[in-house]
Formats: C-alpha cells, structure tokens, sequence
C-alpha cells in the first residue's frame, strides 16, 4: 500500500487532470464518472456526489451518440457508493440502479451539505414493487442483449447493462443469483470464442471482483431490499473465491485485474507458498510482463519488503528470470522494458552501483530504442560513469535517433552550481 501522503497527492494530481480534460470534453460521461471518483478518492463523498447527480441528471439533454453510455455511468455511480460505506450506502446505490431500466429523468437523492451536515436518510421509495418492476426491466434488457450479440453485448454499453444487472441482483436477492447473471451471458459465447474475446474478459473480472467483494464484506451482504431482502449478511467462503480466480486466469493467464486479486485474496490467507507455486506454473506456459510483475509483488510483500534475507535472491533470480526470457524472444523484448527498469531500480536501492552498471548497459543494448532507459541511466548512475562514457552513450543514443531536448552537460553543470 502506498503512504498516505503519496495516496493524496495521487489523488489530487488526479482531480486536477480530469478538470483539465473535461474543459476540452464536457459531454465524456465516463471522464465525468472519473472525475467524481477522484473526488470521492479525495474524501469529498459529497462533492462527488453531486457531480454524478448532475451527470445522470443531464442525460435527456445529451448528444445520441454520447448518451449511449448511460449505463457505464449508473454503474460508475452506483459503484462509487458502495466502495463510500455508510449506513445507506447499499441503498443509495440501488436507488441508482433502479433508475436505468426506469428510463426517464433521473431523480437525485438528498446530499449532505454545510447547512445540513448529517448523512441524508436512505431513500423511502425502494418498495417491494418497484424492485420487482426494475427486475423486469433489467430482463428485458438482458433478454435484448442476448437476442442481438452483435449490437449490445459486444461493447462497453453491453458490459455495463450486464454489470448493473448482477449488481442490482446482488443486492436484491444474492451473490449465488448475481453470479448466474454473468454465467448466463457468457455461456452464448463458445469457450474457444472467449479467450478470444475482451467483452468476456471484462464480464469474467467483473464477476470474480463481485465475489471478491462480497467475501471481503466491503459491500455488505445481499438481499437488502425485495423479495431476497434478509437481516443475514451473506458469507462467501474464500475458496470459492480462490476458485472463479484460478478459472478466470485458466482462459486469461496474462489479465493483471485478475493476477493483482489473486495476490489479495492469497496474501490475505497468508498462503504465499501456494501463490508462487501458482505463478511458477502460469510462467512456464505465459511469460507477459503483468506476471513477471505479480510474482516479484508477492516476493516483496512475502516477508521483509523485498530488501533482506532469502528475499534479494529470490527477487534478483526472478529479474534475471523475466529479462533472460525477453532476450531469447526478439518479438517479446519491446515489451519487457519494463522489468529491465524495474531491475536497474532494485539493484540501486540495494546500493549496488556496479551491478546497476551492468544491468543497464544489458538493457540498452536489448532495448536500444527506449528513450526512458537511456534516461534512467543519466538520472540514476551519473555519479558512477565518467564524463567520457557519458558522452560516448550520447553519441550511440544519436545514432539511434534518441534526442533530448536539453544539453546533459548543462544538466550536470547546473547540479555542481
């Protein structure tokens, strides 16, 4: 996890750049969603709030073409209040959901204000009825998708409808009932299609981040509301979780959603010997880089943090690993810049200069036409080459149409000064 320092300043950085987007794109619903996420991020729930209201307010008066995505920004929202928490978190968010098969204008909820600061009241018009209406309209929905693959299923619309649906139904009835949803539609594609497909990929890390979160209880139990509706919070066992994982990363080996949840649910049960075997195995059949990443996370988060003990050499042979892989493979090396930087840093923080040396020359030399290796050796080892080297490394970097826009004589110059 990061510090909480790095946490904020990420997250205004990122207030910051979607304001400066959405002056350029104030139609982009999904800049929008993003925007109220960073804000929400930030701890302004309120803010971000009143953001997604207007959003969803404003639908009616938008172009066609950008109104379509409609859906990704009720689950956007709907999403957003469940990961806030609260007392009424689970029924705002199905608020929320109910207004898309709906149609119509969307009705805001009451939000929390300077002049009224408490927490708004859970809204009163979630009956058994309308539940029952918004399931019909969801169906109709999921029946349309099913009987036109082609023009709704296969594009981010068809995901976000798919999504809203099992999360309508998860909160509505149950995790079992919202994990039928996401099998029913992906059983219309054959099972050589899917790997094939980014549509089942998408639904397949929506499902397992359903499961994932329900075994975590981040969004409570199921069944808040309708005929499902129980006092009871719904315990999902860990090792049906672990099994949907291993499912999914079967048919996508290489999806880093999939792998980074993986590294969650194993290092929350402290199975960390099981989860190397897991990745050894899948790197033996798939070398992509977001797998190199995964196995060197669980080396660092394993024991000490990746800098003592046992721990170095296990994180230096799975670098010379992953970088030894990319040199047999010419096709893959573009890809595997990457770890070569990532190699360069840890050998650094070990306060290794002469082995960073090596490894960085290793690197330029697999991967001469990228500029931010040739930098990060500029940056980090200045102190440990000479003048000359520095300069027979610009001569080569001009060779291969590398340019900087600054003089690195001035650079250093101007560090002495």
């Amino acid at each position: 996890l990061k510090p909480a320092p790095v946490c904020r300043l990420a997250s205004e950085q990122a207030r910051v750049s979607a304001k400066q987007t959405l002056s350029n794109h104030i139609h982009d619903l999904q800049m929008w969603a993003a925007y109220a996420w960073a804000e929400n991020a930030a701890g302004k729930p309120s803010t971000a709030r009143r953001v997604m209201d207007t959003v969803l307010s404003s639908l009616p008066s938008l172009p066609p073409h950008q109104s379509l995505h409609a859906p990704q920004a009720y689950l956007a929202y709907a999403e957003m209040e469940l990961q806030t928490g609260g007392p009424s978190s689970q029924l705002r968010a199905l608020h929320i959901l109910c207004s898309l098969p709906e149609g119509g204008a969307y009705k805001p909820l009451p939000v929390a204000s300077k002049k009224c600061p408490a927490p708004p009241p859970p809204p009163s018009d979630l009956s058994t009825e309308r539940v029952r209406q918004c399931r019909a309209g969801y169906q109709a929905l999921l029946q349309d998708a099913m009987q036109n693959p082609c023009r709704r299923i296969c594009d981010e619309r068809g995901v976000a409808v798919v999504a809203c649906l099992a999360l309508f139904t998860y909160l509505t009835t149950g995790l079992k009932a919202a994990c039928t949803v996401y099998s029913q539609v992906l059983a219309l594609v054959p099972e050589a299609t899917q790997r094939e497909s980014a549509v089942c990929e998408a639904l397949t890390v929506r499902q397992v981040a359903l499961m994932q979160a329900a075994a975590f209880r981040g969004w409570g139990a199921g069944g808040v509301v309708g005929e499902g509706a129980s006092s009871e919070k719904e315990r999902v066992p860990m090792e049906e979780v672990l099994v949907a994982l291993h499912k999914g990363l079967q048919t996508y080996p290489s999806n880093p959603h999939l792998l980074m949840r993986l590294l969650v649910v194993e290092g929350e049960c402290s199975a960390w010997a099981r989860l190397r075997r897991t990745l050894d195995i899948t790197l033996q059949k798939h070398t992509g880089t977001e797998i190199w990443m995964q196995a060197l996370q669980v080396e660092a988060r394993s024991t000490d943090g990746g800098l003592g003990g046992t721990t170095i050499h296990r994180i230096r042979s799975l670098l010379e690993r992953s970088v030894s892989t990319a040199s047999k493979n010419a096709g893959a090396t573009r890809s595997k810049v990457l770890l070569w930087r990532v190699y360069l840093a840890y050998e650094l923080a070990l306060g290794r200069p002469d082995s960073a040396r090596r490894v960085y020359f290793r690197a330029i030399n697999a991967c001469p036409w990228s500029k931010a290796l040739w930098l990060d050796g500029f940056k980090s080892l200045r102190d440990h080459m000479s003048p000359s080297e520095m300069g027979e490394l610009l001569d080569v970097m001009r060779e291969k149409d590398l340019r900087l826009r600054t003089d690195v004589y001035e650079i250093l110059l101007m560090d002495a000064v």
